[in-house]
């Protein structure tokens, strides 16, 4: 992916983070959750090339859950990653993978004593699904997708998959999807047990953020976590 710049940062400043949330959350498909145990850093690129290639253009990262003990090793592109490292000179630039920020947002969600949840963050052709056990998480991935009934599919096959009931586990939808949408209607005719994530705890958010749905971002957001 080519980052697309809207503004000219030595222009705009600090206002770069704001004009960022409202061009989405960057993410792929090319990571590899490991447990710790089995995690070393001189074969993280042959344990991520069993998922997934890694192009000569990317760079490898991977980081460390002490929520679950996991390590999550993935790619990103080496254009991207410069551009932010030229945004913020002075600052550690954190390259972390969607699913890790989902992960520990899905981990620290309340969900009114429920055991088990699915979670379902959806963004353009890329849906990312989680499954939470009380407190432990016990399935993500991403699912590339173009049509609702795509969608639907992934998010039914992870149900049957998981021996999961569509008519008592509770489905929690975030990201880019609204009551109105095709999308919305195809599940719902399935599932019914649906509700859209709320924001973080913990987080104060400024009058600029009521334009914007709770549910979206829901990844982004959780980057504190992490």
């Amino acid at each position: 992916m080519t980052l697309p710049l809207p503004v000219n940062p030595a222009k705009h400043g600090d206002r770069c983070e704001l004009l960022l949330l409202a061009y989405g959350f960057f993410q792929n498909l090319k990571f590899s959750l490991v447990p710790s145990s089995l995690f070393a850093e001189s074969y993280a690129k042959d344990i991520l090339s069993v998922n997934c290639s890694v192009s000569d253009f990317e760079v490898l990262y991977y980081y460390k859950h002490t929520s679950n003990d996991t390590v999550n090793i993935f790619a990103a592109e080496q254009e991207l990653t410069d551009w932010f490292k030229k945004i913020y000179p002075n600052k550690l630039v954190e390259v972390l993978h969607h699913t890790s920020t989902m992960m520990e947002g899905v981990l620290q969600y309340a969900t009114n004593n429920q055991a088990k949840s699915v979670f379902v963050n959806i963004e353009d052709q890329i849906a990312t699904i989680a499954v939470r056990d009380n407190n432990a998480l016990v399935f993500i991935n991403n699912f590339k997708y173009t049509t609702p009934n795509d969608l639907l599919y992934f998010i039914l096959f992870t149900y049957d998959e998981l021996d999961l009931n569509t008519d008592t586990i509770p489905l929690v939808l975030m990201g880019n999807i609204h009551k109105n949408s095709d999308y919305y209607s195809r599940i719902f005719k399935y599932i019914r047990n649906i509700s859209f994530s709320k924001r973080p705890q913990g987080i104060k958010f400024g009058y600029k953020f009521d334009e914007i749905t709770d549910h979206h971002y829901f990844g982004l957001y959780n980057t504190i976590l992490c």
